[in-house]
């Protein structure tokens, strides 16, 4: 499977994160049920390192705002295309979007569909041997069929 992932970069100011978070648990919600097959949003923690630019700078962000990293993941360019119709016009969006007081500019955003050049996927078990898990060994077994029993994100193979 090839998927296709809307990525973006985005600042919030400090005091309305709490509000973006909110909003985006329930947008979240609404491109899942129209058939993305991840939605995904993290807040900047560690954003500089020398000798290459910042996202910081990228948004020319001061020190009252933070920076948001996200993307959703597809099962293809055309499904993205199709989901993405239909949340635009889901009437939760609009309502959602005055309801909560959240600081978000959209001329602000960086934004753009990416197609896959690498994709390298651990299966459960690698995955929890990488983070020292290791007193979860008895259960890798377990976990590996029926807690990770997801195609979509984890592979048994290495391609």
């Amino acid at each position: 499977m090839s998927n296709y992932i809307d990525g973006f970069v985005l600042p919030i100011p400090n005091d309305k994160l709490e509000n973006y978070r909110l909003l985006v648990e329930q947008v979240a919600q609404i491109w899942k049920e129209y058939g993305a097959l991840d939605y995904r949003e993290f807040v900047g923690d560690d954003l500089s390192l020398e000798g290459v630019r910042s996202f910081t700078e990228l948004h020319n962000t001061d020190k009252d705002q933070t920076v948001i990293f996200g993307w959703v993941i597809f099962s293809s360019k055309q499904e993205r295309d199709l989901i993405n119709k239909k949340v635009a016009s889901d009437p939760r969006m609009l309502k959602l979007v005055q309801q909560f007081d959240t600081g978000f500019d959209a001329q602000k955003m960086f934004y753009g569909g990416f197609k896959p050049l690498v994709l390298k996927r651990y299966s459960p078990v690698e995955i929890l041997r990488k983070t020292n898990r290791n007193k979860y060994h008895s259960y890798l077994p377990y976990m590996a069929t029926n807690l990770f029993n997801s195609s979509l994100i984890f592979s048994t193979n290495n391609s």
